[in-house]
């Protein structure tokens, strides 16, 4: 978790916008690593400014799509993340 809060902290400081790149990944490890990041972009978003939104890029690349569709399903499941973008 301390690596991945670095790297959100750095990429914040920057450009405020929260990236993480699942190229790779199981389907568990995805999910892991992005309720990971949820919880760290939340962290993120409560230490900023009004309206305390954070706005995000989920990488999951191409192929046969399984890690796109479990993505949009994760975001539907989050009361706490918009999709605005499908």
């Amino acid at each position: 978790e301390g690596a991945m809060r670095d790297k959100l902290i750095n990429a914040s400081r920057t450009s405020r916008i929260a990236k993480i790149d699942l190229h790779g990944c199981t389907q568990e490890e995805a999910v892991e690593q992005l309720n990971e990041w949820e919880g760290v972009t939340m962290d993120a978003a409560m230490k900023g400014e009004y309206p305390f939104v954070v706005p995000a890029v989920i990488v999951c690349g191409g192929g046969t799509q399984i890690l796109s569709e479990l993505v949009e399903n994760w975001i539907r499941e989050k009361k706490n993340v918009a999709n605005a973008f499908a």
